[in-house]
């Protein structure tokens, strides 16, 4: 009988050492984890205050655009050298249809110089009224110029304007 105790002892102990080892292992593995959930946590609240500053900054540059947004803006047509041009109504529409107009791109059948612009009439002074419902217009896109003429199809919309000629300036 006193060998089943000593047995039965052993079997006890080597078990208990087992599960005291696993125990052990597995609060290794806890704190692990917690650190890694701290330094998460530390990640997020330094992330979440970033957040916070570049808000703080878009609020200012929100405050800034609307500040110089609500400055009034001179239409091509009002500008001083082109009163001096003597337009009617119907062509200072025009001019403010043309001048600054990405849409002029679309006329212009040569791909501009430079990769990524696009052809634009800059200027009130780069657009000519040669009839009613014609114009020669003077494009560029940063590095060269063209010139076109149009003939005016709809007032309101320059896409559907038919270009008669038009050729680069070098």
């Amino acid at each position: 009988m006193s060998k089943i105790c000593w047995v039965v002892s052993a079997i006890l102990l080597i078990v208990t050492a087992l599960l005291s080892f696993r125990v052990k292992r597995y609060m290794g593995e806890l704190k692990e984890k917690d650190a890694q959930i701290q330094a998460e946590r530390a990640r997020i609240d330094s992330l979440t205050a970033e957040i916070q500053k570049l808000q703080s900054q878009m609020s200012q540059l929100e405050t800034f655009i609307k500040a110089t947004a609500a400055k009034p803006q001179v239409k091509p047509s009002e500008q001083p050298e082109v009163e001096k041009l003597g337009l009617t109504r119907y062509e200072k529409q025009i001019l403010d249809l043309i001048v600054n107009n990405p849409d002029i791109d679309k006329l212009v059948k040569f791909k501009p110089t430079l990769p990524g612009r696009s052809w634009i009439c800059s200027s009130p002074l780069n657009v000519r009224f040669l009839s009613e419902d014609k114009v020669l217009i003077i494009f560029e896109d940063g590095l060269i110029s063209g010139a076109l003429i149009a003939e005016i199809t709809d007032p309101n919309d320059i896409t559907k304007w038919k270009v008669l000629w038009q050729t680069l300036l070098e």
